[in-house]
């Protein structure tokens, strides 16, 4: 598992796209300080699907499995380079938060409930794209991704239209009753939930699988 961890990391981070993202980085964080926060952990969903889409390429995966690679063993490596490199674009975006914060001399963005709300969303997804990237292919996934969104925003237009915005105010003021410690728990216990649901779905796909 340790060398498709290293063949996926040297994909990436030998990547000249990456060198071009960090600067568009900069350059979004000095416009707009918030920004930052939430456009790294996107980018970082959206290279979890390279390294898939690389394997896919001639031939590769057929190459991968003849290697002595387990199916099992192919999707671990997955996860655990799926949740680095998510992990490490919201690092980048605190540092570059942080860099932005040194060089202009103004104040650090802080990391609010709305900024954490919209990290756990991206990991969610993260997570359940993974499955249906290993199933479908990453160009299909794409499309399934863009749709979902589509269809969200679109449920959430109807809801405002038909609901107005007292429905949200609603939820948000149940949500603020729930007590501070209570909520790093309650997404902990969500996240390991989806992450178990996710994993065990990989090892399904990749099981029944033919190359």
């Amino acid at each position: 598992m340790l060398g498709l961890l290293e063949k996926d990391i040297r994909l990436t981070y030998c990547n000249r796209s990456m060198i071009l993202l960090l600067l568009m980085s900069v350059g979004i964080g000095m416009a707009k300080e918030s920004m930052i926060l939430w456009y790294l952990p996107f980018i970082g969903m959206f290279l979890t699907f390279r390294c898939t889409s690389m394997d896919e390429m001639e031939h590769g995966m057929e190459f991968l499995l003849s290697l002595p690679v387990d199916r099992k063993s192919y999707v671990q490596e997955k996860y655990v380079y799926n949740l680095l490199t998510f992990g490490i674009s919201l690092l980048f975006a605190e540092a570059i938060n942080f860099l932005i914060h040194v060089i202009r001399k103004i104040d650090m963005v802080s990391v609010n409930e709305e900024t954490v709300g919209m990290w756990c969303g991206l990991g969610i997804a993260v997570l359940v794209m993974t499955p249906i990237t290993l199933k479908f292919g990453v160009e299909k996934s794409r499309i399934i991704l863009f749709a979902f969104s589509g269809i969200l925003v679109l449920l959430t237009k109807l809801a405002l239209d038909g609901y107005g915005r007292d429905i949200f105010l609603q939820i948000e003021q149940s949500l603020n009753q729930i007590p501070d410690s209570i909520v790093p728990l309650a997404l902990g216990g969500v996240m390991l939930v989806v992450l178990a649901v996710s994993y065990c779905s990989s090892v399904a796909v990749m099981k029944k699988k033919e190359f």
